[in-house]
């Protein structure tokens, strides 16, 4: 594994009566530093990240045989060889945005799911397939298993496949994960968790943000932006960090970090996501952003 030096970044972490009074609407919140990068990455880098920030590792899958297989147009259909094994597709109810519980879930054939997304026709859709045998033999997966000091379970891995344009909007995970960019660009928004009031926690999924950041950025018009920032105006207080990964790249993101996803509309996406659950450790540490109600 290659090794270079993370650049310091500083991370504001703001008060929790911070926000006490008042709502008015504000201006959108300003995109300062990205998550640390480092080239390639290494076990000392990541070590000083785990559990606390992202980490974006730059190339860091660039050597695997997927990230090469997959770099010219048609390798999502490749994929199709490996059968028709049903995988879990998810339909948005306005055709933008996916988050698992606001989701129709379908089963459909790999295949169609390759010719789908190939196509770049229809109804956008995001899918999950388990990770073949043909999978897992162009990737690495032995590098992670190196920075947690464990293996991974395979059952948890997966393979995420999503139409040009797909949103995912503000939420946060309770793992440690890996996510490993194979095909197309994704861009990456992310907001501490000491800031989760910011994001106006879902009342019975604190995990969810209510707040609409595409709304509030403006991209569903003047009309929606001025009610969206009326409606949740604490965020204009959220330090937002955002990076765009590129084919070969690996980002980790620690648990309870709020992160709002966006693939590219110049095409289909394909990632390869490897999670870890926490220690006993830390799980037992209280994060306020789970446990606010």
């Amino acid at each position: 594994m290659c090794s270079a030096a993370s650049p310091e970044v500083a991370w504001t972490n703001l008060p929790g009566d911070l926000f006490e009074g008042v709502e008015t609407a504000a201006p959108a919140p300003p995109l300062v530093d990205a998550p640390p990068e480092v080239s390639c990455g290494g076990p000392r880098a990541f070590s000083r990240a785990r559990g606390v920030e992202p980490l974006v590792m730059r190339g860091l899958a660039s050597h695997w045989p997927a990230t090469a297989r997959w770099a010219n147009r048609g390798a999502i259909a490749s994929l199709s060889a490996d059968g028709d094994d049903p995988v879990l597709v998810l339909r948005s109810k306005d055709e933008d945005r996916f988050l698992k519980r606001d989701c129709d879930h379908e089963l459909w054939p790999l295949a169609h799911v390759c010719t789908h997304l190939e196509g770049g026709h229809g109804a956008p859709i995001y899918a999950r397939a388990p990770l073949t045998e043909r999978v897992r033999a162009d990737c690495d997966l032995l590098v992670f298993a190196e920075l947690m000091g464990q293996q991974p379970k395979l059952a948890n891995c997966g393979l995420w496949l999503g139409s040009a344009g797909n949103i995912t909007p503000f939420h946060y995970d309770l793992c440690h994960g890996f996510l490993v960019q194979l095909v197309g660009r994704k861009t990456f928004h992310f907001v501490e968790p000491e800031q989760w009031r910011c994001l106006y926690p879902r009342e019975h999924s604190p995990e969810l943000a209510s707040l609409d950041f595409e709304r509030w950025r403006g991209a569903r018009g003047a009309e929606a932006e001025r009610l969206e920032r009326q409606r949740h105006a604490r965020f204009a207080r959220a330090r937002v960090h955002s990076v765009t990964l590129e084919p070969g790249d690996v980002l980790y993101t620690p648990p309870y970090w709020w992160h709002h996803v966006e693939t590219s509309p110049s095409g289909p996406a394909a990632s390869v996501l490897v999670p870890f659950d926490q220690s006993d450790a830390e799980r037992a540490v209280h994060n306020v952003c789970h446990h606010f109600s």
